[in-house]
């Protein structure tokens, strides 16, 4: 026996609107993952991190990760912290502050899209070679936070950044 048409029409509507669901789904995971690729990704955030930070920040490779789901991760692999703390000269092997094989960053992004601020559910580093130094004159390589509220060649005022 054919099913009544009240029924066959909610049959057709539902099967079209979970069709047309995971056709959107489909097309943004497509577009997330051309547009933020780790070849673009990449380039961006060594470029923000060594903005924001008295530091240049070499990443070899940032990709998205769902292992601090629900949050959004970034995982970062062979990165290295030069601090620009102490930079009075050329380059020091006091100036390189950290290098580390694999990290991972919990982003929150509720905090940045309400309040600009960029902070970090969780941040994980592997592998984790540190150098602290102090000159004679008290300066530290590890003073890499900008007291400024902006960033260099840059007018807006930059988010706090919270661990």
């Amino acid at each position: 026996m054919p099913p009544s048409p009240p029924k066959r029409i909610v049959k057709i509507l539902l099967i079209s609107v979970g069709g047309l669901l995971a056709a959107v789904l489909l097309a943004t995971g497509i577009a997330l993952g051309v547009l933020l690729s780790p070849k673009r990704l990449t380039p961006l955030v060594n470029q923000f991190a060594s903005g924001y930070l008295q530091a240049e920040v070499q990443i070899r490779k940032v990709d998205f990760t769902l292992s601090t789901f629900p949050h959004i991760g970034l995982e970062l692999q062979d990165g290295l912290v030069v601090s620009h703390a102490l930079r009075d000269s050329a380059f020091q092997p006091e100036d390189t502050l950290c290098a580390f094989h694999r990290g991972v960053v919990g982003l929150n992004l509720k905090a940045y899209n309400r309040h600009r601020q960029l902070s970090f559910f969780t941040v994980e580093l592997d592998s984790v070679a540190g150098r602290l130094f102090t000159d004679a004159d008290g300066r530290s390589n590890y003073h890499v936070v900008s007291m400024q509220d902006t960033l260099p060649g840059d007018s807006t005022a930059a988010p706090p950044v919270l661990l």
